[in-house]
């Protein structure tokens, strides 16, 4: 019987973060046409995909960092929102974010992103992945790690954006 040869630690790596990114769904859901499921191909191959350079450096790293992912925008364009809904909430899968909710008005005034990678990289669950939102801040762009799921709701989340403080840090 032949060994079988054992793979790099960045292979397995690799492979595991590709397993995850293959399980990965974001629900839109709420007032909404209708909830739907996104997987991360599904959102690369469906909306325009993009760049989103840090403005400024942001304020928990030195490093310059280049987003890429898609417009929350077009997202919420295409699901299709009910009149009634006024915030956007984000559900975390990281326990310690929760949720956190803005008012659908920002989207007008300016772009949001839903980003899977980072510096050309996939995002691993460290740095928030498999997928994060960036906040447009005052000092650059503002990652709130590990969304699952967006609501589109009437009466928003208890977290708001000067909750978040450094636990945005991805």
């Amino acid at each position: 019987m032949r060994a079988m040869k054992a793979l790099p630690h960045d292979s397995l790596t690799a492979l595991a973060a590709q397993g995850r990114n293959n399980a990965f769904r974001l629900t839109v859901a709420g007032l909404v046409s209708r909830t739907q499921q996104f997987s991360l191909q599904d959102l690369r191959f469906n909306f325009n995909e993009r760049s989103f350079d840090s403005r400024q450096q942001d304020r928990f790293s030195a490093e310059q960092k280049s987003w890429q992912g898609c417009s929350l925008n077009e997202l919420i364009e295409f699901v299709g929102v009910c009149g009634q809904a006024h915030y956007i909430e984000f559900v975390c899968s990281e326990t310690a974010t929760g949720a956190f909710s803005i008012p659908i008005g920002e989207l007008q005034s300016q772009e949001i992103g839903l980003v899977w990678e980072r510096n050309g990289q996939s995002l691993s669950t460290e740095e928030g992945g498999p997928l994060l939102v960036l906040v447009p801040g005052l000092e650059g762009y503002q990652p709130l790690p590990g969304v699952s799921r967006i609501n589109l709701v009437i009466i928003p989340c208890s977290t708001n954006r000067s909750d978040l403080g450094p636990v945005l840090a991805a």
